[in-house]
């Protein structure tokens, strides 16, 4: 387990890495990452920061996510305004390389000695000879190593080699490393939730002079939490000293030099400033996840319960990258804080993670709480809450499901929280997409400020993909953004799915804009743009009123093969389709009324009856239409949105293809006004079969 920056992911093998995404049915789930883009260098970025204390610096034409109609979106940076909504997770994986022990012989292998491996070293001896151990382990006696005075500890790494030469299988747990006369650990270190507790009272209270481990606190239940854990796992002693300054407090020695680089070894820092969670606790159990936490808060946390604020439990650190950490902590957990700092006296900023929702506080005193109190929260009847707000048009809210006579108020606020959403989703009976969003793993959080970030030199940026999702998780405290899908769209295009639509999004304005975004940005061979077949542009357009902004397909457009360099200039793009402002419909340009559609006689072409005939490929456009027109015009009737959906489009393709293999065997050709009245004598009696009228 490890986080890192996406930068960092440049010239790395792609193969060994999983990212968490929100999936399909909004769950946030680890998944293989499948491509790095570097993007050209670029002198104008984007700032984002939310209302929770996230940010991200992205270029104006990345997208984040928010929430449309009950469905995840993605939106252009440069589209945001200050208060929009914006999705960050609200929970990530867990438990998924859990692991209740290490082995320091593959950690400490080169600088280390064992104790306690004189059985194994007689046994080798025994199986090959002195002299041939002698000479693995390189020295002119092996027997120096069983000597009961002046002993000397063999070293870890000829140890291994000597079982291996020996083929002898050694137990862990008879051994412990040690570096010449500090006190010795056990070789099988356990991840244990004492063990984690511990590290988290060091990352809160503790500090080393690469010598020992120092942990300074006044609270007695911690320090005989402290002196417990260290006899109990370590077998170590740990020495106290009292102090007085602005208090009175117990400063704990633990003098264990493999403890001390243990530490280091997992990059816990040395003082306040340089302290992070060790990256392996990411990925292990719930419980010890809490473990650490509930160290770490018991030394740098504090609980507040007022009338007036309400519950408040909060993380203090002079680390900004302690302060995350801890929040990706409680983001497994499934609770979601907030980020604040403010000036210390010393020039420092203290940096704050703060959990204020209720529901948060509640679950963070029963799974982590705190090992010197047991606090008590103020309860109300529901937590109201105006964060992880959802707005909405209750004519659309009321498409999922029926409110029933308490619930009818949202008519009138149209907002409420995520969480009053599912309960209501709880009580009545809804669609499954109202239900996968009420327990979905995300949290609605609001734009703060927007900065344009003008820089003096131009620098890289960065993008992922991530299959299928096209989502991953990024900026300071994690906020959800949209992936960069142009290098696998073009990966699938290009080694087949012939039989299939390969279709992806990219950002841009034209059909030229693509062809710049994917060859110049994103680096895809100008040979491989040749594999897009067609182009859907969409854009807002203004209202005749010149106040409200729609968005249309403006432009449909046919991608030829035979330009070299430059579609734009060689003739490659040819529109199909294009918007008419005056009739607000796409309108056929003379290229397809002429049949001037490479694309569209390569399909006619593998049809029979269409092949070699325009004029009836032109009847079978126009009849497609017409039942697309025709399905609209049912549901706008019935008032049944679900004739629009996948399901009911699918099935009525199905019904069509049907229709026309009947007509054509049983007339001998392509009849467009019979088979359209077959599909429609289907269409009503299908309604009429749902009940519709």
């Amino acid at each position: 387990t490890k986080r890192i920056a996406i930068k960092n992911l440049d010239g790395k093998d792609l193969n060994s890495f999983f990212v968490p995404t929100l999936d399909e049915e909004q769950k946030m789930k680890l998944k293989k990452l499948t491509g790095f883009v570097k993007h050209p260098k670029r002198s104008q970025l984007i700032k984002i920061t939310t209302k929770t204390g996230r940010q991200v610096t992205v270029t104006p034409d990345h997208s984040v996510f928010t929430h449309i109609n009950f469905k995840i979106a993605a939106i252009k940076t440069d589209q945001l305004k200050v208060g929009d909504p914006i999705i960050i997770p609200s929970k990530l994986p867990n438990e998924y390389n859990d692991f209740d022990y290490i082995n320091l012989l593959e950690i400490f292998k080169e600088d280390y000695r064992l104790q306690g491996a004189e059985p194994y070293i007689r046994k080798a001896i025994s199986k090959i000879g002195w002299r041939k151990a002698s000479a693995i382990c390189k020295v002119p006696d092996i027997y120096r190593y069983l000597l009961s005075t002046q002993k000397t500890r063999i070293p870890i790494k000829y140890f291994l080699e000597l079982m291996n030469k020996a083929k002898i299988k050694y137990d862990l747990e008879d051994l412990s490393i040690k570096r010449g006369t500090s006190t010795s650990i056990p070789a099988k270190f356990l991840i244990n939730e004492n063990i984690l507790r511990l590290v988290g009272y060091y990352l809160a209270e503790g500090n080393s002079d690469g010598k020992k481990i120092q942990i300074t606190n006044s609270k007695p239940q911690i320090i005989e939490d402290v002196t417990n854990i260290c006899e109990k796992e370590l077998g170590i002693k740990i020495s106290k000293r009292g102090t007085k300054g602005l208090g009175t407090s117990t400063q704990m020695f633990i003098t264990c030099k493999p403890l001390v680089d243990l530490f280091k070894y997992w990059n816990c820092g040395k003082t306040s400033l340089h302290k992070r969670v060790p990256e392996f606790v990411y990925g292990l159990s719930k419980k010890k996840i809490c473990a650490l936490l509930r160290g770490m808060y018991s030394g740098d946390g504090s609980i507040s319960v007022t009338k007036t604020a309400g519950n408040m439990i909060r993380y203090f650190s002079t680390s900004k990258k302690l302060v995350e950490d801890v929040n990706y902590l409680l983001m497994s957990l499934g609770i979601v804080c907030r980020f604040h700092y403010r000036n210390l006296e010393s020039g420092k900023k203290c940096y704050t993670a703060e959990i204020k929702q209720r529901k948060y506080v509640e679950q963070f005193l029963d799974e982590i709480g705190f090992t010197h109190k047991k606090p008590q929260i103020n309860i109300k009847s529901f937590s109201h809450s105006k964060d992880d707000s959802v707005l909405f048009d209750p004519k659309e809210l009321e498409k999922h499901l029926k409110l029933p006579r308490k619930y009818r108020h949202l008519r009138r606020t149209k907002c409420c929280s995520k969480d009053y959403l599912k309960r209501i989703a709880e009580e009545v009976k809804c669609s499954d997409e109202i239900y996968n969003f009420t327990h979905s793993d995300f949290f609605i959080d609001k734009i703060k400020s927007i900065e344009i970030i003008n820089l003096k030199k131009p620098e890289y940026v960065y993008d992922l993909s991530v299959k299928s999702t096209q989502r991953f998780i990024g900026g300071f405290g994690g906020i959800l953004l949209h992936n960069t899908e142009a290098i696998a769209l073009y990966e699938a295009m290009r080694i087949g799915a012939s039989a299939n639509v390969v279709a992806g999004t990219i950002h841009a304005d034209s059909p030229y804009g693509v062809f710049d975004r994917v060859v110049n940005d994103i680096g895809v061979p100008r040979t491989s743009f040749k594999a897009t077949d067609v182009i859907v542009v969409a854009n807002p357009i203004k209202t005749a009123g010149g106040i409200k902004r729609v968005r249309r397909v403006v432009q449909i457009t046919e991608v030829r093969k035979t330009w070299q360099n430059d579609p734009l200039a060689e003739k490659g793009f040819v529109d199909l389709l294009k918007y008419d402002v005056n009739t607000d419909s796409l309108q056929p340009t003379p290229e397809l009324i002429n049949g001037d559609s490479e694309i569209l006689k390569s399909v006619a072409a593998s049809v029979k009856g269409l092949a070699g005939s325009w004029d009836a490929v032109w009847d079978n456009i126009q009849l497609r239409s017409k039942i697309k027109q025709a399905i609209v015009d049912y549901s706008v009737q019935t008032k049944n949105p679900n004739l629009l959906e996948a399901n009911f489009v699918i099935k009525s393709t199905d019904t069509f293809h049907n229709v026309v293999d009947k007509v054509q065997e049983e007339v001998g050709g392509f009849d467009p006004k019979r088979i359209y009245f077959e599909w429609e004598q289907w269409l009503k009696r299908e309604c009429k079969r749902k009940g519709i009228k």
